[in-house]
């Protein structure tokens, strides 16, 4: 199923769910308001002026009349006055006309090269009518001071003059004429102005120095106006010197002179509001974010919360962060009813953004939000207004952050900020759901969750940014993408094999299947509608509800092809296969043979598969497969022998069909089945001969090399086995046939063939991931044991010290130790070289038992067996020297009495030992602990009866001493039977078979007779042999129970039936001198099977690779 499912991936289109870089939200966007009217201010000004303009004319026209008449100089002056003055309110005018000509360019810059040819025409010429009134005003201002010197009015129509000339961009005239003022009318109103004019020159001109006299000099004059001006400049002033603090003193004069202009009742001048301002941006280069709040509250306290929000804005975009964000906790604490909080909280966000980690912005962002939920809106139009408009400050800088930091994610592919994003999007609708702006959050949101792998919740969001506006920019995309989510989600549980049938399986394809829905309902015929109709079909089928999902997907096979048309719902054929794949798949879940042949058939005719030459040859193979299929059923429940002849009628009826070989695989099982064995192997000899290159060749042949050990042939079965091995080195079973014919090798003496065999399953073995180690080194293990047998002394054991280094398993490598010492205590040489290795070799072991022990694991297994080894063969010279004891005579007693105890002592110590090594656990070695500790009461019992009698004893009481040693042997003799007996039960249950255990049962039935009589000859045992089936026995005194074991094993093949029951007398007689093959081919498996179980050694694999070869190919 999973290679008809792989074809999905080619259905889906390219992934771009939580790919998507945002639109990343402007600071700008923070001033932006609602439009104003199109009507513009130039326009209505333009009406007016021309209006005002003829009424202009008329005046100079009059004026102009009356300068005919009049001979009074002071009444000339004030016409000619007023006259200069329409002049100078004309080029005024004009000069309004070109700001409005040359907004005009600009907007024409849009409109081609003949709209701005023709817009740059009429500001150049606007400009000249500009200049041409203001010298004609400049003209009648220079005529009224030539013509008449005494006019009462010089000094004003000087002032005028001079801003003429300013106006005209003739500063240096304007000058001048305010130089004659100062010099010649120095009470004049109009001195204070003069010197600030040339402040402001200078101030221009960067002569800062000049402009700071000049503008002392003007506000040294009581004029309010003036003097609030030239205050305010002179705090321009010492900012531009960089004197920031005396900057700050200015501005807070001027707004002291609008406090106390205000005070008298007058109107306050507009330049207070622009000292705040600039106060604050003067204070921002050195003041004190501690007192800052305190500050503004002396000198402003009716402006304090502005000017400290202000203030804030200057530190946040200057990078004093954390100057700002004191601030504004100051500016929080102190305005529980200000309607403008949430802005403070808006300019925080700003503020903590570069000076904390993302972390600690998301936790105080975290904060923030928690504290405007807990808040309400204030009562009053004009404050609920304040404070909506500040919430839009908060909705914009928390938007701005979520997007900012999801792009950079994208950017930089970086997880961790993309967590950080979704955390910010996520306050952000906690607290404005409702916002027409949280669609599109709500979808960068679901995009975040699906880049973080969160899929269940991308696919939550997703739908709800559909459901909340299925029009909207994003609802198409979001809807693809709520698919492609819970697909992920039945991806991931595939992939983890989930079952598909529990509760959170099925919840998750209802999901997938209402996402679909929706999707087909938004975009019937859309690019991923044929997608949706297969998802829905998939989930249905991950459900088992196949009905459903054969529906879903024969709606696509019946949809039209991958060519656009309008209005259709189009498949590619990539997806059409996939489909096809499935309906096949359902069939062949129910079985439905005869519906896959209809359904295959027609997939080979559809002309949309016509091109893909891979799926029609598969559907074919299919239908073939089926029709194999349906003849198996038809012959299911038939004689084994008819349809073993019915499978072969098929091979001859379809030589070339997929399932031929399948076929005869099956003749030749039945035949085996039906009892025809000589059929079977004929039918796999041909099989081999008719199909050399079938998948299943290499299980014939090796069936066939096990029918070489049924028969006994060893040899044969071996080199069988090693040619199989040898002709398929990738097969599986290649690993088993070396391992195999090595241990047949190893019976029948071939130890070289055997060791290069067995190195040959050791590098298949390491290559492979499916041979478990304990099983590995088992077999390295063994190899020792034929390098003993093939090679020189001293190699084996050098082999054992190798592979110990090479174990990381402390058990392994305390096995691989134990062996080691144990081939060196098996070299007999007395030489240097073979002392120095078996000291090494127990000191090595030693080692490794202690760190066995330190590494707290319990001795168990097969390290246990080494541990009691290797204490027993210690144990081994102590044992030997207690028998050379002896007890002095008994005519001094006390020198006797010390001897006796000295040897009990002796006696109790090395029983402790035996005793520990029996609390090892190791089955193997207890009972040759059990044996030696009956043995060492044994040889007391020995020592005991051989001490001589006391000098001077008649023969009565020589008598009386040897009874009296005697009774003193009999409890010893109990304890040690008792030993012998334990000895004999633990081997009994373990069916262990050691020489330990026959010096005990030698013991027993010498003593006890009656409970364990001496057999002429025993029979093998019953369980734990797998060779000794080859083996020849003879019988003696047979039970019911002797006969029944006998008989299965007739029955199975493993023992040659005999033709009478043996007398004795005949089996004494027959008893062979040496063992036979077969005998030494049980004693080596024998040997396998007890060293697997109990120091990991290798066994055969035969049984366990053949025994799944004799079932019928479907």
């Amino acid at each position: 199923m999973s290679l008809l499912l792989f074809g999905l991936l080619l259905a889906a289109p390219t992934e771009t769910g939580g790919k998507r870089s945002p639109r990343v939200v402007e600071e700008g966007q923070r001033q932006q308001g609602p439009k104003g009217p199109q009507l513009r201010f130039h326009d209505v000004r333009l009406e007016v002026a021309a209006e005002v303009g003829e009424v202009r004319k008329r005046q100079i026209a009059m004026i102009e009349e009356l300068l005919e008449l009049e001979i009074d100089s002071n009444r000339r002056g004030d016409l000619l006055f007023r006259k200069a003055e329409l002049k100078h309110e004309r080029a005024r005018f004009h000069s309004f006309l070109k700001g409005a000509a040359e907004e005009q360019l600009g907007e024409a810059q849009d409109k081609g090269a003949d709209a701005i040819a023709a817009a740059e025409e009429k500001v150049k010429n606007i400009s000249l009518d500009e200049r041409r009134a203001s010298r004609e005003a400049i003209a009648v201002y220079d005529r009224i001071l030539r013509e008449i010197p005494t006019y009462e009015r010089t000094p004003d129509v000087l002032h005028a003059l001079g801003q003429a000339w300013w106006e005209l961009g003739v500063k240096e005239g304007a000058l001048e004429i305010y130089t004659r003022i100062i010099r010649e009318y120095p009470d004049s109103g109009f001195v204070p102005d003069a010197w600030v004019s040339f402040g402001e020159y200078y101030f221009g001109e960067q002569q800062l120095e000049l402009a700071l006299k000049a503008y002392k000099k003007a506000a040294a004059y009581p004029k309010p106006e003036v003097q609030g001006f030239a205050e305010y400049k002179l705090g321009w002033v010492y900012y531009n010197l960089g004197d920031f603090a005396e900057s700050c003193l200015h501005f807070q004069r001027v707004m002291k002179l609008a406090a106390d202009v205000q005070a008298r009742g007058h109107k306050k001048f507009t330049l207070d509001r622009e000292a705040r301002k600039d106060w604050v941006t003067a204070y921002s280069h050195f003041g004190n974010a501690d007192t800052a709040f305190e500050r503004i509250r002396r000198i402003a306290p009716e402006y304090v919360r502005p000017m400290a929000a202000n203030l804030a804005d200057r530190w946040i975009d200057a990078g004093r962060d954390k100057e700002a964000s004191g601030l504004l906790e100051d500016l929080i604490a102190n305005g529980d009813s200000d309607p403008l909080l949430p802005s403070y909280y808006a300019k925080q966000l700003r503020a903590v953004q570069r000076l904390f980690s993302k972390d600690q912005v998301v936790d105080r962002v975290g904060k923030i939000v928690t504290r405007l939920q807990g808040m309400d809106e204030p009562s009053g139009e004009q404050a609920s207004k304040a404070w909506s408009q500040s919430l839009d400050e908060v909705d914009l800088g928390l938007r701005r952050i979520g997007t900012l930091w999801h792009q950079d994610a994208v950017k930089l592919k970086n997880e961790a900020l993309m967590s950080q994003a979704e955390k910010i999007y996520a306050l952000y609708l906690s607290l404005f759901a409702d916002r027409d702006e949280a669609y599109e959050i709500r979808f960068y949101h679901a995009e975040s969750l699906y880049a973080l792998g969160r899929f269940a919740d991308a696919g939550a969001e997703y739908h709800a940014t559909v459901l909340a506006n299925e029009e909207g920019e994003f609802s198409a995309d979001a809807a693809l993408e709520m698919v492609r989510s819970y697909d992920k989600l039945s991806a991931i549980a595939t992939a983890n094999k989930e079952p598909q049938n529990s509760e959170e399986a099925k919840e998750r394809n209802g999901k997938m299947i209402d996402a679909c829905r929706l999707y087909l309902r938004l975009a019937p015929t859309g690019d991923m509608a044929a997608t949706a109709h297969f998802r829905i079909g998939r989930a249905h089928y991950d459900r088992d509800e196949f009905q459903p999902a054969l529906a879903s997907f024969e709606t696509l096979l019946g949809a039209g092809n991958n060519e656009a048309e309008d209005g259709v719902l189009q498949v590619s054929p990539e997806l059409a296969e996939v489909a096809a794949n499935l309906i096949l798949d359902i069939y062949n879940y129910r079985k439905d043979w005869r519906k896959i042949i209809e359904r295959a058939r027609g997939f080979v005719e559809d002309p949309r598969f016509k091109d893909n030459r891979g799926f029609i040859e598969k559907t074919t193979e299919l239908a073939d497969g089926a029709s194999f299929k349906v003849r198996s059923l038809d012959l299911a429940g038939k004689p084994h022998e008819e349809v073993a002849e019915g499978y072969l009628t098929y091979v001859r009826e379809n030589p070339k069909s997929r399932w031929a070989d399948r076929a005869m695989f099956n003749a030749a099982v039945h035949y085996e089945k039906g009892g025809r064995n000589d059929r079977a192997m004929e039918t796999r000899r041909q099989f081999v001969a008719d199909f050399p290159k079938s998948e299943l060749v290499g299980r014939v042949d090796f069936l066939l090399a096990n029918a070489g050990v049924k028969t006994a042939d060893y040899e044969n079965a071996a080199t069988r086995l090693e040619r199989f091995a040898r002709a398929n080195p990738k097969d599986d079973r290649a690993r088993s046939a070396w391992l195999d014919a090595s241990v047949y090798r190893e019976g029948l003496g071939q130890y070289k063939k055997a060791l290069e065999d067995r190195r040959r399953w050791i590098k298949l073995a390491k290559a492979s991931k499916e041979v478990e180690p304990k099983r590995l080194r088992a077999v390295q293990i063994s190899l020792g044991k034929i390098i003993d047998k093939v090679e020189k002394p001293g190699r084996a054991a050098g082999y054992y010290d190798r592979l110990a280094g090479s174990f990381k398993d402390p058990t392994a490598q305390l096995q691989a130790r134990g062996a080691a010492a144990r081939s060196w205590r098996q070299i007999r040489s007395s030489r240097a070289w073979a002392k120095q290795g078996k000291k090494r070799s127990e000191r090595r072991l030693a080692e490794a038992v202690a760190r066995y022990k330190e590494q707290g694991l319990e001795l168990s297994g097969e390290a246990a067996n080494v541990v009691a080894e290797a204490e027993l063969a210690a144990l081994e010279p102590a044992y030997l020297e207690f028998a050379k004891q002896r007890l002095p005579s008994p005519d001094r007693l006390e020198r006797f009495q010390q001897a006796r105890e000295a040897i009990e002592n002796r006696l109790a110590e090395l029983s402790a030992s035996y005793e520990k090594i029996v609390g090892i656990g190791s089955r193997t070695f207890t009972v040759d602990a059990l044996e030696r500790m009956g043995g060492l009461r044994n040889r007391y019992i020995k020592i005991l009866m051989s001490v001589p009698a006391p000098r001077g004893l008649s023969e009565v009481q020589r008598e009386l001493w040897q009874d009296k040693l005697t009774e003193w042997t009999m409890p010893i003799e109990t304890q040690a039977l008792t030993y012998y007996e334990k000895c004999a039960e633990l081997a009994r249950k373990a069916a262990l078979e050691r020489p330990a255990v026959d010096r005990c049962m030698d013991v027993l039935k010498a003593k006890k007779p009656q409970d364990y009589p001496r057999l002429v000859e025993e029979l093998p045992p019953r369980s734990g042999l797998r060779l000794s089936r080859h083996s020849g026995f003879g019988v003696l005194d047979l039970k019911p129970g002797d006969l029944s074991y006998l008989a299965q094993l007739i029955e199975s093949g493993r023992a040659v039936a005999p033709s009478e029951v043996p007398t004795p007398e005949e089996v004494d007689a027959a008893a062979p001198a040496e063992s036979s093959k077969a005998d030494q081919l049980s004693k080596a498996e024998e040997e396998a099977r007890r060293t697997m179980q109990d120091d990991g050694t290798v066994e055969t694999d035969e049984g366990a690779a053949s025994s799944d070869f004799f079932e019928e190919e479907e």
